[in-house]
């Protein structure tokens, strides 16, 4: 957490699920599956007609 927001995927290629990229999250130290399983949640999330983006606001930390 930096401030009061989460830090997560943001950009379309940070939700590769190849075998290349699933490799440097085990590098890091993550379990591939749960890796696998929190992208596939997020692509499907981000797909959906009902989806609610975050607000993004300059400065967002000052706002409560």
């Amino acid at each position: 957490m930096i401030g009061l927001t989460a830090i997560g995927p943001f950009r379309a290629r940070h939700l590769d699920t190849s075998d290349a990229s699933l490799a440097l999250w085990e590098a890091a130290g993550y379990d591939r599956g749960d890796v696998q399983a929190f992208l596939n949640t997020t692509q499907y999330m981000l797909r959906h007609p009902n989806v609610a983006m975050d607000a993004r606001v300059t400065n967002q930390f000052l706002f409560k």
